[in-house]
């Protein structure tokens, strides 16, 4: 088999996550239940975050290098202090390029990028082409291909119509995994949402104008209280996040409710304890009685 990204011939595939370990692992720590649930199959209850046989080994060790420094550099870290002010090095913008090309690369072995126009297309394979060199130490940096990162927290106001913001967006900022390959007539977007952080990857953007304080450099420093600014477009994704969060909780078969249920009476001191609980007042200090469902949530 050919390694997907230094296209080494004739490898042993490793099964790879396309979302880093470590993250599946915060959710089921910091959560109600010890599994996972994923919006393909909802009703089915996992272990392990999604995988596919992208890379050789060498590549999957390179990968993992730059996931432990953002793991531990910044990910806990404002975990555990929403104030936080750290300056970094390239390891940041390698983490967030790794993130978007196995976004990008999953997207294209799975044909999903028929939405895309053949100009698109085009500039979509060449973005691949220069992450995948970034990564492999043979470009000094990213070029035209800007990665963007979100620091993401509960919201605690909003001015918007109540029908226009989902009663779950707190769950969806601190809790949700979402992954998409966002296109407009004069943007493409690779859209990677993790648990706390939003890192975009720049296909084709018509002006930058619209992001503010987003971009990741070789080196720099992050703050979470710099007022940061993007492009409509996203927040409308994440929007969109937060109202496929609603629909998914709703949709679990009478049997798997009743799993639920019988795993929060039973674990009663862990799911008030929890992240996924925080979250879910989140979101009734925010929008009320709104949150609640036809059918109790997991949490």
């Amino acid at each position: 088999m050919t390694c997907s990204l230094c296209n080494k011939p004739d490898v042993e595939l490793q099964n790879s996550h396309i979302i880093p370990k470590f993250i599946f692992r915060f959710i089921k720590k910091t959560g109600g239940s010890d599994f996972l649930r994923f919006a393909e199959n909802p009703n089915k209850r996992v272990q392990d975050g999604f995988k596919r046989y992208l890379l050789c080994l060498d590549c999957e060790q390179l990968l993992n290098t730059w996931e432990t420094d953002f793991s531990k550099q910044l990910f806990y870290p404002y975990y555990d202090n929403k104030e936080i002010i750290l300056n970094y090095n390239d390891w940041l913008i390698k983490f967030c390029v790794s993130i978007s090309w196995r976004n990008l690369i999953l997207s294209k072995l799975d044909n999903n990028l028929e939405h895309l126009t053949p100009k698109q297309l085009v500039t979509a394979n060449l973005a691949l082409k220069v992450w995948g060199d970034y990564l492999l130490g043979k470009k000094p940096n990213p070029g035209s291909f800007e990665q963007h990162l979100l620091l993401l927290d509960s919201v605690e106001e909003h001015t918007f119509k109540p029908e226009d913001v989902p009663p779950t967006l707190n769950r969806y900022l601190n809790r949700a995994v979402d992954l998409d390959i966002m296109a407009s007539p004069n943007q493409v977007f690779i859209y990677t949402k993790l648990p706390l952080f939003l890192i975009i990857g720049i296909i084709d953007m018509k002006s930058s104008k619209k992001w503010v304080n987003t971009k990741v450099k070789l080196s720099g420093k992050i703050s979470s209280k710099v007022d940061r600014k993007i492009s409509g477009l996203i927040g409308d994704r994440i929007n969109a996040g937060g109202k496929k969060m609603a629909k998914i909780l709703q949709s679990y078969s009478p049997n798997q409710q009743k799993l639920i249920d019988n795993t929060i009476e039973n674990n009663i001191e862990r799911v008030a304890n929890s992240e996924s609980f925080k979250s879910m007042q989140d979101d009734y200090k925010l929008f009320g009685k709104h949150v609640f469902f036809s059918k109790k949530e997991d949490l």
